[in-house]
């Protein structure tokens, strides 16, 4: 466990943004009986002081319905541990809310319990194919090399840790069956599948997987038909469809419909999958933010050359999920450190880098294999400090973005990359501005009873949190009102942010009415962070157009990113 999590009041974030959504259940069947989750404005307003709504809950046009989008088998997985807290937290004098300190941790124990029985009974499959130095080698590489240790540690009340661990224990389970051919391994089996499937849906093809551990196919004809059997067969449709009901439960009792898409527009689009950047993109490439997975990729040859069976259909499953997973309408699957959707399918990996390890048998290759190893663990590890440290944000990132702080730990980068309204905002920001603004007429400046001029002034702007300010309003004269009016607004502005959203405008004013605008991002192209970049907007009427009265600058900032101007220099000129 890392003591980040624990610092100070961080624990309370533990059960946040997807993972509140997938455990929301526990709360709502066990302490509160409110299946539509009311009680999550409260929980909201005193562990994270937001005000608001339910944001796990989507609405459902076509049935004028409100749901939970997040399955449920988390929650299912999580339901010892939930009650475990629940006892101590009486016990010791915590609130029972479902929220407070030791519910937090049990979903900690939880995500690192389910990763350790994954991860155990994983290796008792593969030692029977490989060394126990190879299989002990590539769980502890692939481990600490990929991002399931971040979604074990860091974010673990998201479902990719218990996925991992379902679907582990499904590999074991199912090569148990194959063999033993019983009907309690077949139950056993079954139930395991289907809590899968409830954590997430896309684990239904983890049946993929049966063929792969037969051996040969007349093992596999062997078993399904054994499955087959009345006698097995009607008891594991029974377990199948008692633990799939769950979610059609709940489903219910949320809003009346015994089933229902909860993710309502959110869509596949298996004709158009996003392959590339899945695997290599800077934003989340499989590859690019877990190098050590790519030893996976010769491993393939070796699980063929062990047994056809077990190369051909690993490959078969690997390559239909990253379909999958590609063709989800968000590709990149926002808030994510690297490909998350792809960290449930680490056991798979574990697997084929085991078969590679397994067939370095010279000490020389050993050695010279483990400096890149170590290097892409140290690699991942100052990575992991980067996101928890603010300097990585957890969306948009570019090839410029990544080199840009590769390696790099210095605090004063920190939020560099952040997305807008990811960081938290001052009360109260005050920014120093010089504003120099006059009238000129025919290329010259004047300065009689028509003129403007505020010159070499300095004022403060105190910036509280509005979206929307108001810098500079002139009100022009009927002597300035009979020209064409031309704008021209210099500055130098300051920002933290590649992503920076602010807009400033040149808004024209007839009797209160805009007649003219024109607007821009702050950003350019040209211009770096935290430091100053000269800023130049202009505006320019047309003789047919109604005549200005007033003329203001307004700076929109919707998402309360943090940016300094200075130096406004505003030039009027009518012609």
């Amino acid at each position: 466990m890392n003591v980040r999590v624990w610092r100070g009041e961080n624990w309370k974030s533990i059960v946040n943004a997807d993972g509140a959504g997938y455990y929301a259940y526990l709360p709502a069947t066990f302490i509160y009986q409110d299946w539509r989750f009311g009680f999550f404005e409260e929980i909201e307003k005193e562990y994270f002081g937001r005000e608001g709504k339910i944001y796990f809950f989507n609405y459902i046009e076509s049935e004028d319905v409100m749901v939970d989008k997040y399955y449920c088998g988390v929650s299912v997985v999580m339901t010892p541990f939930f009650l475990l807290a629940w006892f101590l937290s009486y016990l010791f004098g915590y609130e029972c809310d479902g929220y407070s300190f030791l519910f937090q941790c049990s979903v900690s124990i939880g995500a690192l319990f389910y990763v350790i029985l994954g991860m155990s009974l994983l290796a008792r499959v593969a030692v029977k194919y490989y060394s126990k130095y190879a299989v002990a080698a590539a769980l502890a590489t692939v481990y600490l090399g990929s991002n399931l240790f971040y979604y074990t540690v860091f974010d673990p009340s998201c479902s990719h840790a218990f996925s991992f661990g379902s679907i582990c224990v499904f590999i074991f389970l199912a090569e148990k069956s194959l063999r033993l051919k019983t009907p309690k391994s077949f139950f056993l089996l079954v139930i395991c599948y289907s809590i899968s499937v409830i954590i997430r849906p896309t684990n239904g093809l983890i049946l993929l997987l049966i063929p792969m551990f037969a051996g040969n196919w007349q093992n596999l004809l062997s078993w399904i038909k054994s499955g087959l059997q009345p006698a097995k067969l009607i008891p594991m449709l029974v377990i199948a469809f008692s633990i799939l009901f769950i979610q059609s439960l709940y489903y219910y009792l949320q809003c009346g419909l015994w089933w229902i898409d909860a993710y309502g527009i959110e869509r596949f689009h298996f004709d158009r999958p996003e392959i590339i950047n899945v695997l290599f993109s800077y934003r989340v490439g499989f590859f690019i933010w877990a190098p050590v997975c790519s030893l996976a990729i010769p491993g393939i040859y070796f699980l063929w050359k062990k047994n056809a069976m077990l190369g051909t259909f690993w490959v078969l499953f690997m390559s239909v999920s990253v379909w999958v997973i590609s063709s989800w309408w968000s590709w990149h699957y926002e808030g994510t450190f690297g490909m998350r959707s792809l960290v449930d399918y680490l056991g798979l990996v574990m697997f084929s880098t085991a078969a590679f390890f397994a067939h370095i048998k010279r000490w020389v290759l050993r050695i010279l294999l483990a400096l890149p190893v170590f290097g892409a663990i140290w690699l991942l590890s100052i990575q992991t400090y980067q996101r928890m440290d603010s300097i990585l944000p957890d969306g948009r990132i570019s090839k410029e973005m990544y080199w840009l702080v590769f390696m790099d730990r210095r605090p004063e980068i920190r939020w560099l990359l952040a997305d807008p309204g990811e960081i938290k905002f001052p009360e109260k920001v005050e920014y120093v501005m010089q504003k120099r603004y006059w009238l000129e007429h025919k290329g010259k400046r004047i300065f009689d009873s028509n003129d403007i001029r505020e010159d070499s002034l300095v004022h403060k702007i105190t910036y509280v949190g509005e979206t929307h300010k108001e810098l500079i309003r002139i009100a022009m004269n009927e002597v300035q009102q009979s020209h064409r009016l031309y704008v021209d607004f210099k500055c130098k502005v300051a920002y933290t942010s590649l992503l920076n959203d602010i807009e400033i405008e040149l808004e024209a004013y007839n009797k209160g009415e805009l007649v003219k605008l024109s607007v821009a991002k702050i950003i350019k192209l040209d211009f770096k962070c935290n430091q100053f970049n000269h800023y130049r907007l202009q505006l320019q009427t047309s003789d047919e157009e109604v005549p200005v009265d007033e003329l203001r600058v307004v700076m929109r900032n919707e998402e309360y990113q943090p940016f300094e101007i200075r130096d406004i220099s505003l030039t009027l000129a009518s012609f």
